[in-house]
């Protein structure tokens, strides 16, 4: 047998082929985790939102006075439900506050007996004119307890926000002695 034929691989190599596959490895799975952010659902950004404005409207003391945004999208709804409400018709919100034919808006059970700020499930549908549903009560909406009722200073006696596109509204909100008053001031996407 020829001695020469049965060199041995220097460790040096086999460390660095090591460490290539290694290597190759992660970024095979972290290339789709960093592109993900361009995918990622608008449903996902408008929870983001939602989460960070009932956060912010909840931490506020009498007096202060905060512009937050939100980011609408055309699967979901803010609305605001006040303790002595049970149910929202768009009688209860005024044409000028709403351009579709709205079904009844049952107050979710989690917010009985309780002023909440709700996301709700959309949907906008056609049928012999332009309807919106909004599920309070589904899977994918989320609601959250507030210290007091709210107040929308227009001619809407709830607040209720919705838009077929992606917008992003500025809110001004406004936290006065047993009460929030929101208002959209605009739209800017």
């Amino acid at each position: 047998m020829n001695k020469k034929a049965v060199e041995t691989i220097p460790w040096g190599v086999i460390f660095g082929l090591i460490i290539g596959i290694i290597f190759v490895l992660i970024l095979i799975n972290l290339i789709p985790k960093l592109l993900s952010f361009e995918g990622q659902r608008e449903e996902e950004t408008s929870y983001f939102y939602f989460t960070k404005l009932a956060e912010d409207i909840t931490k506020m003391s009498i007096g202060d006075v905060k512009n937050l945004t939100f980011l609408t999208n055309k699967e979901l709804t803010l609305i605001t439900f006040n303790k002595n409400q049970d149910i929202i018709k768009k009688i209860d919100l005024g044409e000028s506050c709403i351009y579709y034919d709205l079904e009844d808006i049952p107050k979710p059970i989690k917010c009985r007996d309780k002023n909440c700020i709700c996301l709700c499930k959309s949907d906008l549908y056609a049928d012999f004119g332009v309807f919106l549903t909004v599920d309070c009560e589904s899977e994918e909406s989320r609601c959250v307890e507030l210290p007091s009722m709210v107040n929308s200073p227009n001619v809407c006696k709830s607040f209720f926000l919705y838009d077929e596109e992606e917008k992003l509204y500025d809110l001004n909100i406004k936290k006065e002695s047993d009460s929030f008053t929101v208002e959209t001031l605009s739209k800017t996407l």
